[in-house]
């Protein structure tokens, strides 16, 4: 049940940055970093390699535009 829930963070995660690119609402990208910061927790502790690697490269492009936005 904990992966399904990381899963679903990752997908908000997603639409959470998808909404700021379009909105560019500071508040949407930050519920993205907390979205796939939830995810990483449970893939971490489950060790699904794949999915972590999928989650630091969304986290990254979140920490890039933040960069850019001066977050």
């Amino acid at each position: 049940m904990p992966f399904l829930w990381a899963q679903t963070q990752e997908n908000l995660a997603i639409t959470f940055f998808s909404l700021f690119q379009k909105t560019h609402n500071q508040s949407q990208l930050q519920s993205a970093l907390d979205a796939v910061d939830g995810a990483l927790d449970v893939y971490r502790e489950a060790e699904a390699v794949l999915y972590m690697a999928n989650a630091e490269q969304l986290r990254a492009a979140i920490f890039n535009v933040m960069g850019r936005a001066g977050n």
